[in-house]
């Protein structure tokens, strides 16, 4: 097993051997002990230690890199041949990250459905029942009011029933994001998360009330007390400064009320 251990880890990581490897093995002759097949597990002999963490920048997008992205998705015009859900996804994918601080995937399984009015306002409707959610809730998040400005809802209002996106755009989208940004040391993914935790400190926010939009647990059995309403999130949402971009989208009003984009 030592000599295993060696011999891997001159091919993966630390933490694909630790999480990958060990798990399985370790179960195969926890078995074999289980049914008297081996006196021990031979597998506990490995000890990994933690590989130290060496960050050297925000693991937030920062305001120029959250600006280049913006302005991406705005001038970006489907390609000959793509999907119209696929260009639709690397156009407002990214920007209801920026504006929700969701996972790129959770905004990418959006459905027609989980757009909609609720106690007076327009709201995601993140739910597992549309793909994978980490925590397996569902959460309702307002949208932002520069998200209605560009005309998202009448991008939604005009699409098909059923899923907003293409199936599959996740990664065609994380890859015109690095496309953008180029520093690897910062997740596309991610990105938006942490940058909106970041302007939320900054601001001063209720943290209970940005844990919830984002989807993460209360951290005491205190706060997991009450109800983080939609009402609550909005005062957040509403808060979060909006991306200035060179490329500027003006919505004139419809008799909806709803914005169209167009550019400058």
């Amino acid at each position: 097993m030592l000599a295993f251990k060696n011999a891997r880890l001159k091919v993966v990581t630390v933490k694909s051997l630790r999480d990958g490897d060990l798990p399985g093995i370790r179960s195969v002759f926890g078995w074999a002990v289980d049914n008297k097949k081996l006196a021990r597990n031979p597998a506990d002999v490995i000890k990994i230690k933690a590989e130290k963490k060496i960050r050297t920048r925000s693991k937030g997008f920062t305001e120029d890199e959250a600006k280049a992205i913006f302005e991406a998705c705005l001038a970006y015009a489907r390609k000959p041949k793509e999907d119209a859900r696929t260009a639709a996804a690397k156009k407002w994918g990214p920007i209801i990250a920026a504006y929700s601080g969701c996972r790129i995937g959770e905004a990418l399984q959006l459905r027609k459905e989980d757009v909609r009015r609720e106690s007076g306002r327009h709201i995601f409707d993140f739910n597992p029942a549309a793909g994978s959610i980490k925590s397996g809730l569902f959460r309702l998040v307002p949208v932002h009011q520069h998200l209605i400005d560009m005309g998202f809802l009448m991008f939604v209002e005009t699409s098909g029933d059923g899923p907003l996106f293409a199936k599959g755009a996740y990664e065609r989208v994380v890859a015109f994001v690095r496309g953008v940004v180029t520093d690897d040391r910062v997740q596309p993914n991610h990105g938006w998360r942490h940058r909106l935790k970041t302007i939320a400190r900054n601001l001063g926010l209720d943290h209970r009330v940005v844990d919830a939009i984002q989807g993460h647990v209360p951290r005491t059995a205190g706060e997991d007390h009450g109800d983080v309403t939609v009402i609550a999130m909005a005062r957040v949402i509403a808060a979060i400064p909006r991306i200035a971009a060179n490329i500027d989208a003006r919505a004139p009003r419809n008799s909806a009320g709803e914005g169209s984009i167009t550019k400058k």
